[in-house]
Protein backbone atom coordinates (compact mmCIF):
# COMPACT_ATOMS: atom_id res chain seq x y z
CA UNK A 1 0.00 0.00 0.00
CA UNK A 2 1.23 3.76 -1.18
CA UNK A 3 1.74 6.23 1.07
CA UNK A 4 -1.17 7.98 -0.21
CA UNK A 5 -3.40 5.04 -0.03
CA UNK A 6 -2.45 5.20 3.67
CA UNK A 7 -3.88 9.10 4.29
CA UNK A 8 -7.01 8.29 2.55
CA UNK A 9 -7.11 5.03 4.87
CA UNK A 10 -6.70 7.18 7.93
CA UNK A 11 -8.86 9.65 6.81
CA UNK A 12 -11.59 7.41 6.51
CA UNK A 13 -12.15 6.95 9.95
CA UNK A 14 -12.49 10.49 11.12
CA UNK A 15 -11.87 10.71 14.61
CA UNK A 16 -8.97 8.21 15.39
CA UNK A 17 -9.46 9.14 19.27
CA UNK A 18 -12.70 8.03 19.52
CA UNK A 19 -12.68 4.89 17.55
CA UNK A 20 -9.74 3.76 19.76
CA UNK A 21 -11.56 4.42 22.69
CA UNK A 22 -14.42 2.16 21.44
CA UNK A 23 -12.46 -0.54 20.29
CA UNK A 24 -10.67 -0.45 23.59
CA UNK A 25 -14.00 -0.45 25.57
CA UNK A 26 -14.91 -3.52 23.64
CA UNK A 27 -11.78 -5.21 24.37
CA UNK A 28 -12.26 -4.32 28.25
CA UNK A 29 -15.55 -5.91 27.91
CA UNK A 30 -14.11 -9.29 26.73
CA UNK A 31 -11.40 -9.09 28.91
CA UNK A 32 -14.03 -8.53 31.64
CA UNK A 33 -16.35 -11.35 30.48
CA UNK A 34 -13.06 -13.99 30.27
CA UNK A 35 -11.76 -12.73 33.79
CA UNK A 36 -15.77 -13.55 35.30
CA UNK A 37 -15.84 -17.18 33.60
CA UNK A 38 -12.44 -18.57 34.55
CA UNK A 39 -13.41 -16.60 38.22
CA UNK A 40 -16.46 -18.88 38.35
CA UNK A 41 -15.20 -22.11 36.95
CA UNK A 42 -11.65 -21.87 38.90
CA UNK A 43 -12.39 -20.40 41.76
CA UNK A 44 -10.22 -18.10 43.73
CA UNK A 45 -7.55 -20.66 44.43
CA UNK A 46 -7.33 -21.62 40.75
CA UNK A 47 -7.24 -18.43 39.61
CA UNK A 48 -5.05 -17.20 41.83
CA UNK A 49 -2.67 -20.05 40.24
CA UNK A 50 -3.61 -18.93 36.88
CA UNK A 51 -2.82 -14.78 37.48
CA UNK A 52 0.61 -16.09 38.63
CA UNK A 53 1.48 -18.45 35.45
CA UNK A 54 -0.19 -15.96 33.13
CA UNK A 55 2.29 -13.01 34.94
CA UNK A 56 5.52 -16.22 34.26
CA UNK A 57 4.73 -16.09 30.94
CA UNK A 58 4.69 -12.36 30.73
CA UNK A 59 7.59 -12.02 32.31
CA UNK A 60 9.20 -14.58 30.30
CA UNK A 61 7.77 -12.38 27.00
CA UNK A 62 9.99 -9.56 28.05
CA UNK A 63 13.08 -11.15 28.97
CA UNK A 64 12.79 -13.11 25.33
CA UNK A 65 11.69 -10.34 23.12
CA UNK A 66 14.74 -8.33 24.31
CA UNK A 67 12.76 -5.69 24.63
CA UNK A 68 12.05 -5.07 20.63
CA UNK A 69 8.00 -5.23 20.39
CA UNK A 70 8.18 -2.06 22.29
CA UNK A 71 11.38 -0.78 20.97
CA UNK A 72 10.12 -1.45 17.67
CA UNK A 73 7.46 1.49 17.49
CA UNK A 74 9.80 4.52 18.13
CA UNK A 75 11.89 3.27 15.14
CA UNK A 76 9.21 2.43 13.01
CA UNK A 77 7.74 5.37 13.18
CA UNK A 78 10.65 6.58 12.38
CA UNK A 79 11.38 5.14 9.34
CA UNK A 80 8.00 5.31 8.40
CA UNK A 81 9.09 9.12 8.10
CA UNK A 82 11.69 8.17 5.59
CA UNK A 83 9.04 6.71 3.08
CA UNK A 84 7.32 3.31 2.62
CA UNK A 85 10.44 0.96 1.16
CA UNK A 86 12.63 1.68 4.60
CA UNK A 87 9.48 1.14 6.52
CA UNK A 88 9.10 -2.17 5.28
CA UNK A 89 12.46 -2.70 5.59
CA UNK A 90 12.78 -2.11 9.40
CA UNK A 91 9.14 -3.86 10.39
CA UNK A 92 9.92 -7.21 8.50
CA UNK A 93 13.64 -7.08 10.16
CA UNK A 94 12.12 -6.49 13.58
CA UNK A 95 9.05 -9.18 12.62
CA UNK A 96 11.77 -11.75 12.04
CA UNK A 97 14.07 -10.60 14.92
CA UNK A 98 11.08 -11.08 17.38
CA UNK A 99 9.51 -14.45 15.59
CA UNK A 100 13.11 -15.51 16.46
CA UNK A 101 13.26 -14.54 19.69
CA UNK A 102 9.78 -16.13 20.80
CA UNK A 103 10.76 -20.01 19.56
CA UNK A 104 14.33 -19.18 21.54
CA UNK A 105 12.65 -18.24 24.56
CA UNK A 106 9.85 -21.15 24.19
CA UNK A 107 12.66 -23.74 23.97
CA UNK A 108 14.49 -22.55 26.92
CA UNK A 109 11.74 -21.91 29.09
CA UNK A 110 10.45 -25.65 28.50
CA UNK A 111 14.52 -27.05 28.82
CA UNK A 112 14.09 -25.43 32.38
CA UNK A 113 10.82 -26.59 33.38
CA UNK A 114 11.86 -30.00 32.33
CA UNK A 115 15.39 -30.02 34.12
CA UNK A 116 15.63 -27.08 36.29
CA UNK A 117 12.36 -26.16 37.86
CA UNK A 118 13.47 -24.66 40.90
CA UNK A 119 14.41 -22.25 39.23
CA UNK A 120 11.10 -20.80 38.64
CA UNK A 121 10.53 -21.02 42.55
CA UNK A 122 9.74 -23.86 44.99
CA UNK A 123 5.74 -23.06 44.98
CA UNK A 124 5.03 -23.20 40.99
CA UNK A 125 6.48 -26.69 40.84
CA UNK A 126 3.27 -28.55 41.48
CA UNK A 127 2.00 -26.92 38.66
CA UNK A 128 4.55 -27.61 35.92
CA UNK A 129 1.97 -29.74 33.81
CA UNK A 130 0.16 -26.27 33.13
CA UNK A 131 3.47 -24.14 32.81
CA UNK A 132 4.89 -26.30 30.34
CA UNK A 133 1.26 -25.92 28.10
CA UNK A 134 1.65 -22.30 29.00
CA UNK A 135 5.36 -22.03 27.69
CA UNK A 136 3.44 -22.40 24.09
CA UNK A 137 1.78 -18.94 24.06
CA UNK A 138 5.26 -16.94 24.23
CA UNK A 139 5.82 -16.66 20.77
CA UNK A 140 2.34 -15.13 20.08
CA UNK A 141 2.47 -13.19 22.54
CA UNK A 142 5.15 -11.17 21.53
CA UNK A 143 4.08 -11.24 17.59
CA UNK A 144 0.79 -9.77 18.99
CA UNK A 145 2.35 -6.89 20.19
CA UNK A 146 4.58 -6.11 17.25
CA UNK A 147 1.42 -6.54 15.02
CA UNK A 148 -0.67 -3.82 17.04
CA UNK A 149 2.62 -1.62 17.00
CA UNK A 150 3.57 -2.08 12.92
CA UNK A 151 0.17 -0.65 12.24
CA UNK A 152 0.35 2.60 15.15
CA UNK A 153 4.03 3.46 13.38
CA UNK A 154 2.50 3.35 10.14
CA UNK A 155 -0.14 6.02 11.41
CA UNK A 156 -3.00 3.94 11.51
CA UNK A 157 -4.03 3.84 14.76
CA UNK A 158 -7.75 2.60 14.17
CA UNK A 159 -6.14 -0.89 12.77
CA UNK A 160 -4.10 -1.11 15.30
CA UNK A 161 -6.61 -1.11 17.90
CA UNK A 162 -8.75 -3.25 15.80
CA UNK A 163 -5.94 -5.76 15.71
CA UNK A 164 -5.66 -5.58 19.58
CA UNK A 165 -9.52 -6.61 19.63
CA UNK A 166 -9.33 -9.00 16.97
CA UNK A 167 -6.38 -10.51 18.85
CA UNK A 168 -7.99 -9.98 22.33
CA UNK A 169 -11.35 -11.70 21.67
CA UNK A 170 -9.82 -14.87 19.84
CA UNK A 171 -7.30 -15.69 23.07
CA UNK A 172 -10.22 -15.13 25.12
CA UNK A 173 -12.29 -17.54 22.98
CA UNK A 174 -9.51 -19.84 23.43
CA UNK A 175 -9.30 -19.48 27.23
CA UNK A 176 -12.75 -20.00 27.87
CA UNK A 177 -13.50 -23.02 25.83
CA UNK A 178 -10.03 -24.62 26.87
CA UNK A 179 -11.07 -24.82 30.63
CA UNK A 180 -14.50 -25.73 29.45
CA UNK A 181 -13.11 -29.14 28.25
CA UNK A 182 -10.06 -29.32 30.89
CA UNK A 183 -9.66 -26.88 33.31
CA UNK A 184 -5.94 -25.32 33.82
CA UNK A 185 -4.27 -27.69 31.27
CA UNK A 186 -7.18 -26.38 28.63
CA UNK A 187 -6.83 -22.80 29.48
CA UNK A 188 -3.45 -22.44 27.92
CA UNK A 189 -3.84 -25.48 25.54
CA UNK A 190 -6.85 -23.31 24.05
CA UNK A 191 -4.76 -20.12 24.25
CA UNK A 192 -1.95 -21.86 22.41
CA UNK A 193 -3.78 -22.71 19.88
CA UNK A 194 -5.95 -19.18 19.62
CA UNK A 195 -2.76 -17.66 19.77
CA UNK A 196 -0.95 -19.57 16.70
CA UNK A 197 -4.23 -19.00 14.68
CA UNK A 198 -4.35 -15.08 15.59
CA UNK A 199 -0.63 -15.03 14.86
CA UNK A 200 -0.99 -15.96 11.30
CA UNK A 201 -4.04 -14.33 10.39
CA UNK A 202 -2.12 -11.04 11.55
CA UNK A 203 0.82 -11.82 9.82
CA UNK A 204 -1.31 -12.28 6.84
CA UNK A 205 -2.81 -9.16 7.46
CA UNK A 206 0.31 -7.07 7.25
CA UNK A 207 1.75 -8.74 4.12
CA UNK A 208 -1.40 -7.70 2.73
CA UNK A 209 -1.86 -4.39 3.99
CA UNK A 210 1.65 -2.49 4.75
CA UNK A 211 3.63 -4.96 2.78
CA UNK A 212 5.56 -6.60 6.24
CA UNK A 213 6.75 -10.17 5.85
CA UNK A 214 6.74 -12.03 8.91
CA UNK A 215 8.59 -15.21 7.85
CA UNK A 216 9.66 -14.98 4.51
CA UNK A 217 11.31 -12.37 2.20
CA UNK A 218 12.95 -11.16 -0.98
CA UNK A 219 16.78 -9.76 -0.50
CA UNK A 220 17.16 -6.35 0.28
CA UNK A 221 13.39 -6.72 2.19
CA UNK A 222 14.88 -6.47 5.95
CA UNK A 223 16.32 -9.47 7.86
CA UNK A 224 17.68 -9.95 11.25
CA UNK A 225 20.34 -7.76 11.10
CA UNK A 226 18.46 -4.59 10.50
CA UNK A 227 16.47 -5.15 13.50
CA UNK A 228 19.69 -5.90 15.62
CA UNK A 229 21.46 -2.52 14.47
CA UNK A 230 18.74 -0.92 16.82
CA UNK A 231 19.50 -3.21 19.86
CA UNK A 232 22.11 -1.38 21.12
CA UNK A 233 19.45 1.39 21.58
CA UNK A 234 16.56 -0.14 22.73
CA UNK A 235 18.40 -2.00 25.51
CA UNK A 236 16.96 0.73 27.96
CA UNK A 237 13.32 -0.60 26.61
CA UNK A 238 14.66 -4.51 27.29
CA UNK A 239 15.65 -3.81 30.54
CA UNK A 240 12.60 -1.79 31.29
CA UNK A 241 10.02 -4.47 30.04
CA UNK A 242 12.22 -6.71 32.03
CA UNK A 243 11.97 -4.93 35.39
CA UNK A 244 8.08 -3.84 34.88
CA UNK A 245 7.23 -7.71 34.32
CA UNK A 246 9.82 -9.35 36.41
CA UNK A 247 8.50 -7.06 39.42
CA UNK A 248 4.85 -7.75 39.00
CA UNK A 249 5.71 -11.66 38.87
CA UNK A 250 7.73 -11.11 42.28
CA UNK A 251 5.17 -9.26 43.84
CA UNK A 252 2.21 -12.09 42.83
CA UNK A 253 4.91 -14.75 43.71
CA UNK A 254 5.00 -13.05 47.49
CA UNK A 255 1.83 -12.93 47.97
CA UNK A 256 0.83 -16.39 46.86
CA UNK A 257 4.06 -17.80 48.91
CA UNK A 258 3.11 -15.39 51.96
CA UNK A 259 -0.70 -15.72 51.97
CA UNK A 260 -1.93 -18.51 50.36
CA UNK A 261 -3.76 -19.73 46.92
CA UNK A 262 -6.82 -17.58 48.06
CA UNK A 263 -5.67 -14.60 49.04
CA UNK A 264 -3.48 -14.54 45.43
CA UNK A 265 -6.77 -14.75 43.62
CA UNK A 266 -8.48 -11.42 45.91
CA UNK A 267 -5.16 -9.86 44.77
CA UNK A 268 -5.60 -10.87 41.40
CA UNK A 269 -9.18 -9.99 41.20
CA UNK A 270 -8.10 -6.04 42.52
CA UNK A 271 -5.31 -6.01 40.28
CA UNK A 272 -7.78 -7.11 37.37
CA UNK A 273 -10.07 -4.19 38.00
CA UNK A 274 -7.68 -1.56 38.44
CA UNK A 275 -5.82 -2.18 35.02
CA UNK A 276 -9.25 -2.36 33.54
CA UNK A 277 -9.84 1.42 35.12
CA UNK A 278 -6.63 2.11 32.86
CA UNK A 279 -7.35 -0.08 29.56
CA UNK A 280 -8.92 2.38 27.18
CA UNK A 281 -5.96 5.05 28.04
CA UNK A 282 -3.29 2.57 27.84
CA UNK A 283 -4.11 2.03 23.70
CA UNK A 284 -4.45 5.92 23.23
CA UNK A 285 -0.76 6.21 24.47
CA UNK A 286 0.69 3.43 22.42
CA UNK A 287 -1.28 3.91 19.63
CA UNK A 288 -1.49 7.88 19.49
CA UNK A 289 0.59 9.72 21.36
CA UNK A 290 3.85 7.32 20.97
CA UNK A 291 4.14 8.21 17.59
CA UNK A 292 3.20 11.54 17.58
CA UNK A 293 6.41 12.03 20.16
CA UNK A 294 8.79 9.62 18.27
CA UNK A 295 8.76 11.29 15.19
CA UNK A 296 11.58 14.26 14.47
CA UNK A 297 10.24 17.36 15.72
CA UNK A 298 10.97 20.41 18.13
CA UNK A 299 11.53 19.39 21.57
CA UNK A 300 9.08 22.13 22.73
CA UNK A 301 5.98 20.73 19.76
CA UNK A 302 6.54 16.98 21.95
CA UNK A 303 6.31 18.65 25.34
CA UNK A 304 3.06 20.49 24.23
CA UNK A 305 1.81 16.95 22.55
CA UNK A 306 2.35 15.56 25.86
CA UNK A 307 0.70 17.99 27.88
CA UNK A 308 -2.67 18.18 25.56
CA UNK A 309 -2.99 14.45 26.21
CA UNK A 310 -2.27 14.38 30.16
CA UNK A 311 -4.73 17.51 30.37
CA UNK A 312 -7.33 16.36 28.03
CA UNK A 313 -7.58 12.53 29.79
CA UNK A 314 -7.00 13.40 34.00
CA UNK A 315 -10.43 14.41 34.29
CA UNK A 316 -12.02 11.35 32.25
CA UNK A 317 -9.76 9.14 34.58
CA UNK A 318 -11.36 10.50 37.94
CA UNK A 319 -14.88 10.35 35.70
CA UNK A 320 -14.03 6.29 35.34
CA UNK A 321 -12.74 5.77 38.83
CA UNK A 322 -15.71 7.10 41.26
CA UNK A 323 -18.01 4.06 40.44
CA UNK A 324 -15.38 1.66 41.64
CA UNK A 325 -14.62 3.74 44.20
CA UNK A 326 -18.28 3.86 45.58
CA UNK A 327 -19.28 0.62 44.62
CA UNK A 328 -16.19 -1.88 45.36
CA UNK A 329 -18.17 -5.07 46.41
CA UNK A 330 -20.92 -5.10 43.58
CA UNK A 331 -18.19 -4.08 41.22
CA UNK A 332 -16.35 -7.62 42.31
CA UNK A 333 -19.59 -9.54 42.77
CA UNK A 334 -20.41 -8.89 39.21
CA UNK A 335 -17.18 -9.50 37.61
CA UNK A 336 -16.42 -12.33 40.06
CA UNK A 337 -18.51 -13.88 42.19
CA UNK A 338 -19.33 -13.67 45.98
CA UNK A 339 -15.95 -15.53 46.76
CA UNK A 340 -14.05 -12.37 45.95
CA UNK A 341 -15.71 -10.05 48.06
CA UNK A 342 -12.96 -9.98 50.77
CA UNK A 343 -10.98 -7.85 48.00
CA UNK A 344 -13.13 -5.09 48.09
CA UNK A 345 -11.74 -3.59 50.54
CA UNK A 346 -8.27 -2.87 48.99
CA UNK A 347 -9.64 -2.19 46.04
CA UNK A 348 -9.25 1.32 46.06
CA UNK A 349 -5.61 0.88 46.69
CA UNK A 350 -5.14 -0.96 43.49
CA UNK A 351 -6.84 1.75 41.64
CA UNK A 352 -4.40 4.49 43.33
CA UNK A 353 -1.78 2.48 41.88
CA UNK A 354 -2.77 1.85 38.48
CA UNK A 355 -3.73 6.00 37.46
CA UNK A 356 -0.05 6.38 39.07
CA UNK A 357 0.95 4.09 36.69
CA UNK A 358 -0.48 5.57 33.59
CA UNK A 359 0.49 8.82 34.58
CA UNK A 360 4.55 7.67 34.98
CA UNK A 361 3.69 5.82 31.35
CA UNK A 362 2.61 8.87 30.05
CA UNK A 363 5.66 11.02 31.47
CA UNK A 364 8.38 7.95 30.10
CA UNK A 365 6.83 8.33 26.89
CA UNK A 366 7.71 11.79 26.82
CA UNK A 367 11.61 11.23 27.87
CA UNK A 368 12.05 8.49 25.21
CA UNK A 369 10.50 10.90 22.89
CA UNK A 370 13.31 13.08 24.01
CA UNK A 371 15.79 10.06 22.70
CA UNK A 372 16.96 9.99 26.63
CA UNK A 373 17.14 6.63 25.93
CA UNK A 374 20.29 6.33 28.94
CA UNK A 375 18.30 6.83 31.85
CA UNK A 376 14.73 5.08 31.23
CA UNK A 377 16.15 1.48 32.95
CA UNK A 378 17.56 3.34 36.02
CA UNK A 379 14.66 4.77 36.23
CA UNK A 380 12.78 1.79 36.16
CA UNK A 381 14.94 -0.09 38.47
CA UNK A 382 13.24 2.68 40.93
CA UNK A 383 10.27 2.45 40.42
CA UNK A 384 9.65 -1.14 39.87
CA UNK A 385 12.41 -2.03 42.25
CA UNK A 386 11.62 -0.37 44.82
CA UNK A 387 7.96 -2.16 44.35
CA UNK A 388 8.79 -5.56 44.89
CA UNK A 389 11.02 -4.20 47.70
CA UNK A 390 8.73 -2.54 49.56
CA UNK A 391 6.02 -5.86 49.40
CA UNK A 392 8.88 -7.74 51.10
CA UNK A 393 9.02 -5.25 53.84
CA UNK A 394 4.79 -4.51 53.72
CA UNK A 395 2.98 -7.21 53.52
CA UNK A 396 3.98 -9.45 56.37
CA UNK A 397 3.38 -6.29 58.52
CA UNK A 398 0.01 -5.21 56.73
CA UNK A 399 -1.47 -8.41 55.54
CA UNK A 400 -2.65 -8.30 51.66
CA UNK A 401 -3.45 -4.73 51.79
CA UNK A 402 0.67 -4.16 51.92
CA UNK A 403 1.32 -5.41 48.31
CA UNK A 404 -1.04 -2.72 46.40
CA UNK A 405 0.45 -0.42 48.69
CA UNK A 406 3.97 -1.06 48.11
CA UNK A 407 3.03 -0.90 44.01
CA UNK A 408 1.23 2.63 45.23
CA UNK A 409 5.24 3.65 46.77
CA UNK A 410 6.85 2.69 43.49
CA UNK A 411 5.10 4.12 41.12
CA UNK A 412 4.95 7.50 42.98
CA UNK A 413 8.86 6.71 43.25
CA UNK A 414 9.04 6.40 39.49
CA UNK A 415 7.08 9.07 38.01
CA UNK A 416 8.85 11.57 40.62
CA UNK A 417 12.63 10.02 39.50
CA UNK A 418 10.98 10.62 35.26
CA UNK A 419 9.58 14.25 36.32
CA UNK A 420 13.31 15.05 37.55
CA UNK A 421 15.12 13.82 35.07
CA UNK A 422 12.73 15.61 32.70
CA UNK A 423 13.50 19.13 34.46
CA UNK A 424 17.59 18.05 35.00
CA UNK A 425 18.02 17.11 31.56
CA UNK A 426 16.15 18.75 29.56
CA UNK A 427 14.85 21.48 31.30
CA UNK A 428 10.85 20.48 31.03
CA UNK A 429 8.77 21.01 33.42
CA UNK A 430 5.09 20.24 33.43
CA UNK A 431 2.20 22.73 33.86
CA UNK A 432 0.89 23.46 37.20
CA UNK A 433 -2.79 22.69 35.94
CA UNK A 434 -1.36 19.21 35.58
CA UNK A 435 0.24 18.69 38.84
CA UNK A 436 -3.43 20.22 40.08
CA UNK A 437 -5.00 17.33 38.21
CA UNK A 438 -2.80 14.94 39.34
CA UNK A 439 -3.48 15.67 43.36
CA UNK A 440 -6.94 16.12 42.92
CA UNK A 441 -6.86 12.37 40.94
CA UNK A 442 -5.14 11.16 44.34
CA UNK A 443 -7.51 12.92 46.46
CA UNK A 444 -10.71 11.42 45.08
CA UNK A 445 -9.06 7.87 45.15
CA UNK A 446 -8.05 8.49 48.42
CA UNK A 447 -11.13 9.64 50.08
CA UNK A 448 -13.61 7.20 48.52
CA UNK A 449 -11.30 4.14 49.53
CA UNK A 450 -11.19 6.08 53.37
CA UNK A 451 -14.62 5.92 53.15
CA UNK A 452 -16.51 3.05 51.20
CA UNK A 453 -13.94 0.54 51.62
CA UNK A 454 -16.32 -1.60 53.87
CA UNK A 455 -20.06 -0.92 54.82
CA UNK A 456 -23.35 -2.19 52.83
CA UNK A 457 -23.48 -0.10 49.81
CA UNK A 458 -26.95 -0.17 49.12
CA UNK A 459 -28.69 0.39 52.66
CA UNK A 460 -30.45 3.91 52.99
CA UNK A 461 -27.10 5.93 54.22
CA UNK A 462 -24.76 4.16 52.20
CA UNK A 463 -26.11 4.65 49.09
CA UNK A 464 -27.30 8.37 49.99
CA UNK A 465 -23.88 8.64 51.33
CA UNK A 466 -22.13 7.40 48.11
CA UNK A 467 -24.31 9.31 45.97
CA UNK A 468 -23.34 12.51 47.78
CA UNK A 469 -19.87 12.02 47.56
CA UNK A 470 -19.79 11.19 43.46
CA UNK A 471 -21.91 14.35 42.82
CA UNK A 472 -19.19 16.64 44.88
CA UNK A 473 -16.77 15.11 43.27
CA UNK A 474 -17.66 15.75 39.64
CA UNK A 475 -19.05 18.88 40.23
CA UNK A 476 -16.04 19.68 41.90
CA UNK A 477 -14.11 17.96 38.47
CA UNK A 478 -16.25 20.21 36.20
CA UNK A 479 -15.66 23.72 38.41
CA UNK A 480 -11.89 23.49 38.72
CA UNK A 481 -10.89 21.74 35.80
CA UNK A 482 -13.49 21.46 32.94
CA UNK A 483 -14.66 24.06 32.75
CA UNK A 484 -13.53 26.62 29.88
CA UNK A 485 -10.91 24.14 29.58
CA UNK A 486 -9.94 24.52 26.03
CA UNK A 487 -7.92 21.39 26.14
CA UNK A 488 -10.67 19.29 27.36
CA UNK A 489 -13.16 20.43 24.34
CA UNK A 490 -10.60 19.75 21.83
CA UNK A 491 -11.19 16.31 23.94
CA UNK A 492 -14.72 16.30 22.71
CA UNK A 493 -14.27 17.48 19.13
CA UNK A 494 -11.78 14.63 18.72
CA UNK A 495 -13.96 12.19 19.91
CA UNK A 496 -16.86 13.30 18.61
CA UNK A 497 -16.39 15.10 15.01
CA UNK A 498 -18.09 18.18 16.46
CA UNK A 499 -17.12 21.57 17.85
CA UNK A 500 -17.53 21.51 22.20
Amino acid sequence: MTTASNERGRRSWGNPLGWIAALQILMTLVALGRAKILAVMLSPSGFGVAATIDQLIMTVVQLGALGMPFACLKYMAQAHGEGQVQFQRVATGFAKAILTAGLLSTLILLLILQFRPEWIGRELTPYLSYLKVAALCVPAAMLAILAANTLAAAQRPVGAAMMNFAVALALAAGAVIGVALDGLNGLYAGTAIAGLLSTVGAGLFLFRDVGVRWVMGRRGEGGLAEALRHFPASAGFYLTMVLSAGSLFLIRYLVLAHMGEAPAGFFQSGMSIALTAGAVLTPLINLYLIPILSRKAPTTDKVAACERFMMSLLPVMILAIIPILCFPQTIIRILYTDQFTPAAYILFSFVLWQCLTQISYICLQLLIGLDDLVSVPVLALIGFGGSALLTELLLPRMGLIGAPAAMTLGMALYAGAILVRLKWKHGVSLTPQIHGRVAWMMVVIAAGGVLFMRGAEFSLTGFGARALFATICLALTWLIFLRNDTATLALVKRFTGRRA
